[in-house]
């Protein structure tokens, strides 16, 4: 494990010996947003990451063959199911060590899978890497549900910036139904401020294990 005052989360790297994973696979935080009554309410938010399984041969000198990596898409498909259905989250954010590839969801042993996993049901945003490059996607579900896919540039060159609009519906039951919607996505080197809006902002080129 690497040493890191920052939070760990990663879903796809299990020990070679136990089947264990070595990292969490996800956590979820709490913030205080302004929804679109213009009212404060606490929201739940679900971070997982994900490695594609090239580092295995990457990285085979210095990992000798201790740890074993599962497929990106379907670590994802796993646990935002558990995020959002057993842990209440109400928007699941990928952070993942790859580009955005291939508009294609057949990425069995792809190093590059960023728009499969825009495409996973549940998965609200992906924040990718790896390939070095500035990119940004709305990805449009089957359902109409559309993913923000934001990719900063290399070494901490830029922020990627992701604007997310909080509606919520009142249900006949007196229960809530929170419905996330595009607001903005940008890559910028400049400072953001928080919005009215939910805001999240992450290096793409630390370790995408890394969460906070």
């Amino acid at each position: 494990r690497a040493n890191s005052t920052m939070g760990m989360v990663c879903a796809n790297i299990r020990d070679s010996k136990s089947g264990d994973l070595v990292f969490d696979p996800y956590k979820i935080i709490e913030e205080t947003v302004v929804d679109s009554n213009g009212e404060e309410r606490k929201l739940k938010i679900g971070i997982t990451g994900v490695v594609p399984t090239q580092i295995l041969n990457w990285d085979k000198l210095i990992l000798n063959d201790e740890i074993l990596v599962d497929e990106m898409d379907e670590s994802v498909k796993k646990y935002t199911d558990i995020m959002k259905n057993q842990e209440g989250a109400d928007i699941v954010v990928v952070l993942a060590h790859t580009g955005y590839g291939e508009e294609t969801t057949d990425v069995k042993g792809a190093e590059n899978a960023g728009y499969a996993i825009s495409m996973i049901n549940g998965v609200d945003v992906v924040v990718g890497g790896h390939v070095h490059r500035s990119a940004k996607h709305l990805v449009k579900k089957a359902n109409g549900d559309v993913v923000q896919y934001v990719q900063p540039l290399n070494n901490g060159k830029e922020v990627g910036v992701v604007d997310l609009k909080i509606d919520v519906i009142e249900e006949d039951n007196n229960e809530e139904e929170v419905n996330i919607a595009i607001s903005e996505s940008s890559s910028s080197n400049n400072n953001t401020d928080n919005s009215t809006t939910s805001n999240a902002t992450n290096n793409s080129n630390t370790a995408t294990s890394q969460s906070t």
